[in-house]
This record gives C-alpha cells, structure tokens and sequence, in this order.
C-alpha cells in the first residue's frame, strides 16, 4: 500500500502542474526545417528480428526500420504499394505476382530484390528461426510441408551419430527441398511469384505485416552459423542493434541502440520514398515506471507517449481529458487475458489440473470482470466475453452467447464435478503476471482474491520481469499467466489462428490447447470462398473455443496516448496501433 500511495501523489503532482510543465529540450530543426520526434515505449524490446517479432512494441520499431512488399493504411483500411510497386492474381485467386521496385534500396545502397524477400519469407518457415508468427506463411503451397521436413531434419540429427552426421548437408538438403516444393519463385531480381495452397482473402494483408518484411540476405547470411549439438541455424542476434551491421530498406536506419534506455533512428538515405519523411529522425526512450514516463513526458522530454499502461497514472489521465488537450483515447483491436496452460502435464511432470475444461471454466465463472474495469483499471474498457473484439472485423459478429457468465455458484458445482468437493484441494495454481506493470500487478492481485472469496481456490502470484514472462508462457512453463493479443490484420483469422494446434513449444498458441474439431472448423473455412459462409464457421469456431475457455477473457483494451496536438501532427489513430512515424510533423 505505500508504494501505491507514493505512486499516486506522484500522479495528482504531476497533473496539478500540467499547466506549468513546458517543452524543454525541444530538439534542434534541420536543415530542411524538420525535428526529431521522440516517443516512449514502456518496455524493452522482446526481439528486433522481423520474423521472429510478436509484440506490438516490436513491430513499431520494425515498421520504421522495415518496408514489407505491401503497406497497410489502418486508418483509412486500404492497402498501399510499399517495396512492391504492383502485384497481380491469378484468376483462380491462388497466384500472386509482385513486382520490386526499381528503386528500392538497403540503406547501405544496394537494390532490395525478389530474392531478399523469398529469403526472409524462407527463413520465417524455417524452424531454427523460431518465428512466431511461422504458421502465417502455411497459406502458401509447400510452406507448411517444408517447416516439418525441417523439423524431422532436426530429429533424425538429434539420434545419429556424430561422426555421420553434418549440419550444412541437412541445410543444403533443405534449400532443394525448399525450391522445388514450396510455391515462392523468383524469375528475376524484381520479380516474385507466389502460390497459395488454396484462395486466401487476407493474403495481401498478411503481405503488409511485420513477418513478411524482406531482409538483407547476404548480411544475414554473413551472421549465421550452424549449432553443431543440434544441427540448426543460429544468428548472431546483436546484429539487429549494431547500426554498423544491421541493414535495412524502411523508412529510417538505426543510428545507435541502448539497452534498455533508448533507439534512436535517423531517415535512410536510400529509401524510395526519401522525400516524403516529415521529420529529422525517431528517437524511442525506454522507460517502464509510468510515474517516471508522465514526469519525462510533462517535463517535454518526449512528444509522444502511446499505451500508456493500466494503472493509477492512466486512471488519473483518463478521468482528466476532458480538461486536456493532449489525452487520446482509442479503442483498439486487441484483447487482455489470462492463459491457462491446457497441457496434460506440467513442466515439472506432475498433472495439470487445468487440463480439465471444467476447471478451467470454473475459474472463468468466478471472475467478475465489470468490478476489474470500473474498479481496478478505472478505465472503463468494454468487458470481454470473446477474443474478437466487437466491430473489429466487417461482417462478423463475436457468438458472446458462448461465454460463461460470471457465476460463482455454478463454478463450484463445475470444480465438484471435477472431483474438488473441497475447492482448497485445488492446489499448485500460480498466476504469472509482469511485475514492471503497476496495472497488471493490480490486476493479479484481485484475481487471486476473487478465487480464493468465491471458489475457496488459492492462486499465488509471481511478478517477474516482462521478458522472463514471456518466455515462461512460450515455453509452457505455467499454470495461469497474463496475456493479451492485438489483430495484425483485419480478419478473425488473425485470432483464432493462435488457437490451432500448437507448432513446437514456442507456437503462439501459449495455452497448449488441442483440439481438433476447432482445427477442423478453421480449415474448411479457409477453403470457402463465400464470405457470408466463411464468417459464420470462423464464428462457430470461435463459439467452441470460448466453451472450452483455454484463455479466460477480461476485457478489450482502450489505448490512452498522450501527445499535443499543437507539438506534433499527423498521429494515425486507429484500433490496429500502426502509426507510420514518418509522416509525423514536429512543430
């Protein structure tokens, strides 16, 4: 409680001296008159690796330093010619054509090519990557076949005997492999064809997201080794922070990158678009205490602040904005949750008590979300009784009918027929949250709280840093874990497609929930080609996860982001959180 109380002084401080709070430090304009936008990010970056990135903070930063084939105007909803300058479909819907522009460039010069991009595109099918976004690429022909070829490569190198066995032959035998059956060819330096398995309405969408970026082949290349212990790829992963190394074809180049302080980017001197950046440069300053970002930010040290956390200094802003200029609300296309592990057995070998839907459910029931958003976040966010945000997706309509209701009595008739009459033999439950969050460590606590008041359950908690956090619900190494997840693009599928059955340990589907018919649902699905149809199974899908609840759902996130409208323009509010920094004037 004290560290609360301190928190919040801090806060009404902060907010009683808005007004005598000017912009110090206000960067230097260029030559062409322009100025450095600076913004705060709230945590350091989980990876910088356009196809391994998954968090939303991860793919700001790639947008400014990566252009994909297509770019995606999330304000307007239309899609842009981006390194591609066209692209064509075949009649039957399964062929894609894209030509390279003439001019795009690395911002070290050199041409970005067809080949760049089928390299990037290969290495995101590649186990040894870990991508986590590796099942996006499965819509094209062979992809899918070619990631477990690759992974029963990784087998069958585990078992054989050293002496007969060699890393680069098993690589040299999946590049042919590669090329003769996976649908991406590439007939000369601008030219890209790409086939799918079967129609995919969303392909251009998913040409626009961060996993498909293009990637400078013969740099990379230059950083990768093979793992003799296990036969895989391994990169040098200080590659993506070193300005003196990492190359890249977005609108900005990386000038230097601190560790857990800062990135600042400058314009690439190459990119096509060169002319049409609005401001000198980006810097990022990492900050993850909220009090510290609000005094950074009054004190003007940063221009922007977007997603500013749950949490007192949110509450506090949100209940003010009406007095203030500089509060923006958004509702946004994402959602936070809590994972349940669903896997038979824990980490430690012992059984999961999770792994029955009727626990799971239970928990579920007991857990009374409109107190969490009126309460505890103060944010009033629209509670959530499905993954798919309402209104986020043209045509369809989340089954809320699905969800289990908030009902503690019913709960401890589940967790009876679940073979706890006593709810407090129930044991070995803790929920992981992020310690770094004031918002989430709110949160946490009041969840245990209800499951112990109403269900007579106890859950401890575990605060870790955010980057422990998420690789404990990568690698499965929970019971209960906090989650959230933002649409990458306009489509059901970008949700639902977290809940197939998990690819390796480090799959997005962080819950380990299996379950076939769901897999089924979404399969024939995506072979429908008339959409009414195609929403109504994707929705049905989406009604049998929410019965078997391997997440339990808490709300849809409003996003609060700070910035003057009178210091900076061009901010591209929109529920998808794409904001091209580039067009951001600094006033």
């Amino acid at each position: 409680m004290k560290t609360l109380t301190h928190t919040l002084l801090l806060t009404l401080t902060l907010l009683a001296t808005l007004t005598a709070c000017g912009p110090a430090d206000e960067p230097q304009a260029d030559a062409d008159g322009k100025k450095q936008l600076i913004f705060i990010s709230n945590q350091e970056h989980n990876a910088r690796d356009p196809q391994r990135i998954t968090w939303t903070q991860d793919i700001r930063l790639a947008d400014c330093l990566f252009e994909p084939l297509v770019l995606a105007d999330y304000t307007a909803m239309k899609l842009e010619p981006g390194t591609a300058e066209a692209w064509t479909v075949s009649e039957d819907l399964r062929t894609y054509t894209f030509t390279i522009r003439s001019d795009a460039r690395w911002n070290n010069g050199e041409p970005v090519t067809a080949h760049d991009v089928a390299y990037a595109w290969q290495r995101a099918m590649l186990p040894d990557t870990t991508a986590g976004y590796a099942q996006l690429l499965f819509v094209i022909k062979g992809a899918h076949d070619f990631y477990d070829f690759r992974a029963a490569q990784a087998v069958a190198y585990a078992k054989a005997d050293p002496s007969q066995r060699s890393a680069e032959d098993d690589y040299r035998k999946a590049l042919e492999y590669f090329n003769q059956n996976v649908g991406i060819k590439t007939p000369d330096e601008r030219t890209l064809v790409v086939t799918l398995t079967q129609p995919t309405p969303y392909f251009l969408d998913l040409a626009a997201f961060a996993t498909f970026m293009p990637v400078h082949k013969k740099s990379i290349e230059a950083e990768t080794t093979f793992v003799a212990s296990t036969g895989q790829l391994s990169m040098d992963q200080r590659y993506w922070s070193d300005p003196d190394r990492l190359v890249t074809n977005g609108p900005y180049q990386l000038k230097q990158a601190r560790f857990r302080q800062s990135n600042e980017l400058t314009p690439n001197p190459h990119y096509w678009n060169r002319d049409a950046i609005k401001n000198s440069g980006v810097k990022e300053i990492i900050i993850n205490d909220p009090g510290t970002a609000l005094y950074s930010y009054q004190g003007g040290k940063a221009h922007y602040w977007p997603r500013v956390p749950s949490g007192t200094t949110a509450a506090e802003l949100a209940a003010n904005a009406d007095n203030r200029n500089d509060v923006h609300l958004q509702t946004m296309a994402g959602t936070f949750f809590i994972n349940a592990n669903c896997e038979p057995h824990l980490s430690d070998g012992s059984d999961n008590p999770l792994a029955d839907q009727r626990v799971r459910v239970a928990l579920s029931m007991a857990i009374d979300r409109e107190l969490i958003v009126n309460n505890v976040t103060r944010m009033h966010e629209p509670v959530a009784k499905t993954f798919i945000p309402p209104n986020a997706v043209a045509g369809y309509e989340p089954p809320a009918h699905a969800a289990p209701g908030y009902d503690p009595a019913a709960a401890k008739n589940l967790l009876a027929e679940a073979g706890y009459n006593d709810p407090a033999t129930l044991t070995g439950l803790t929920l992981l949250y992020r310690s770094t969050d004031p918002g989430e460590s709110l949160i946490a606590q009041t969840l245990s709280n209800m499951w112990q008041r109403k269900l007579g359950v106890t859950v401890k908690l575990e605060g870790l840093e955010n980057r422990v956090v998420v690789e404990r619900v990568i690698n499965r190494e929970y019971t209960l874990a906090r989650g959230s997840w933002y649409g990458d693009y306009p489509d059901p599928t970008t949700w639902l497609d977290r809940l197939r059955k998990p690819v390796g340990k480090r799959a997005n589907n962080a819950s380990g929930w299996d379950h076939p018919p769901f897999d089924t649902l979404l399969n024939q699905a995506a072979t429908e080609r008339d959409t009414t149809q195609r929403l109504a199974m994707l929705r049905d899908a989406e009604a049998m996860m929410l019965e078997h609840q391997p997440m339990f759902f808490l709300y849809h996130y409003i996003s609060l982001n700070l910035y003057d409208p009178a210091r900076i323009s061009g901010i591209q509010n929109n529920p998808w959180f794409r904001v091209r920094f580039q067009d951001v004037v600094v006033h």
